[in-house]
């Protein structure tokens, strides 16, 4: 409720890892709020990585997870979503995924001031002792990218 104006383009669901297009690529979303250098909602696609249920804030960024297997489960599938997902849209629109900038995090949104603070969703990544990166993710894209092609 304190986001009700707040929308992403996509949500991957932490369930099944399905992913639901909720406004048309080529619509502004208001996704990442702004900052000084002003917004990524102006330049970037939005997309919204759900995350397991059977986690439990204990603070902005930490959490305690009553079943971390399960959880990491989930996050895996909603990455491989994320990835293919990615891939099919820097296809779309011509863009390199290992470009400056082309692919961030909130988290790199806010350093590059175009975004509000926020970890996603290298804390969730870092909480589960999972190995991936925004830099093995963009990989990841780039290589789906180049079989897609073959």
């Amino acid at each position: 409720p304190d986001f009700d104006k707040a929308c992403v383009h996509c949500f991957i669901d932490a369930a099944n890892g399905i992913a639901y297009q909720t406004l048309p690529w080529d619509y502004k979303a208001s996704h990442c709020g702004s900052g000084p250098n002003g917004s990524a909602n102006s330049t970037h696609i939005g997309i919204e990585m759900c995350e397991p249920p059977f986690i439990k804030y204990i603070n902005h960024i930490a959490f305690i997870s009553s079943n971390p297997e399960a959880s990491r489960a989930a996050v895996t599938k909603v990455y491989n979503t994320a990835v293919d997902l990615f891939a099919m849209l820097c296809d779309k629109y011509s863009l390199d995924p290992l470009g400056e900038n082309v692919i961030i995090s909130h988290e790199e949104g806010h350093r590059l001031g175009i975004a509000s603070n926020h970890a996603d969703p290298i804390h969730l990544w870092r909480f589960l002792e999972m190995d991936y990166t925004m830099d093995t993710f963009r990989s990841a894209v780039r290589e789906k990218m180049n079989s897609m092609k073959t």
